[in-house]
């Protein structure tokens, strides 16, 4: 139990995965100490194409603080614009990727955290195969 404050800009761990034109930064997830949500901090600039995934268990929520773009919903063949002030719901299993048509700065909510996605980095792996060891060691 508690508040925690964390800072985007001292505060986080990078993911690397995604590409270096990204500024990834995960700010809460289980190595942090939230178990029901992860939070990231991103920035990315004109052109920029985000990888192609998915989220298995986790629903995301974007949230768009400047830019603009586009999500790519592979399987139904749509783009979906978005802008500075709205808010994207990607349900779970949806295999998609954001174009981004203006320098962007987003905060991304998956709840639960999804750690397929946080495995795909080999530093972020290796830092929550270490927490979830520490944390068996305790039960």
């Amino acid at each position: 139990m508690g508040i925690r404050i964390r800072n985007i800009n001292r505060d986080y761990h990078k993911l690397s995965w995604f590409g270096p034109e990204f500024d990834y930064r995960i700010i809460y997830w289980p190595v942090t100490g939230s178990n029901l949500a992860m939070i990231s901090y991103v920035k990315a600039d004109v052109g920029t194409v985000g990888q192609e995934h998915f989220h298995a268990g986790s629903e995301e929520f974007v949230f768009v603080l400047e830019g603009e773009g586009y999500v790519e919903e592979k399987e139904a063949g749509r783009k979906h614009t978005f802008g500075e002030g709205d808010v994207i719901l990607i349900e779970p299993r949806t295999v998609h990727r954001v174009i981004f048509t203006k320098p962007q700065v987003v905060v991304a909510v998956q709840a639960p955290p999804d750690y397929g996605f946080l495995r795909r980095d080999d530093l972020l792996s290796k830092m929550l195969d270490e927490y979830l060891a520490k944390r068996l060691s305790y039960l």
